[in-house]
């Protein structure tokens, strides 16, 4: 996953999200491509911190999508709303 984020090919894209789900446990990570950084730093092992099951899952999983959206308005500005 975290090899997928750093090699992401994503021209004026500064942060690439990643999301690795097993049932209903996600876990959520992001790349910064300036700063070259992974966040949270997995150590080798995925860390399943979110149940999308679960009120707070699924509102992290709504924001992230919610900033993939913009991010992608940024270099499409007519692209459809999610959901749509």
């Amino acid at each position: 996953m975290l090899e997928l984020l750093k090699e992401a090919d994503a021209p004026g894209i500064k942060v690439i999200h990643g999301v690795c789900v097993c049932g209903s446990q996600a876990a959520f990570y992001q790349y910064d491509r300036e700063r070259q950084v992974v966040s949270p730093e997995s150590q080798g092992q995925v860390h399943f911190d979110l149940d999308l099951a679960t009120e707070s899952g699924a509102k992290r999983f709504e924001e992230v999508a919610k900033h993939v959206e913009q991010m992608c308005r940024v270099l499409v500005p007519d692209f459809p709303p999610f959901g749509s």
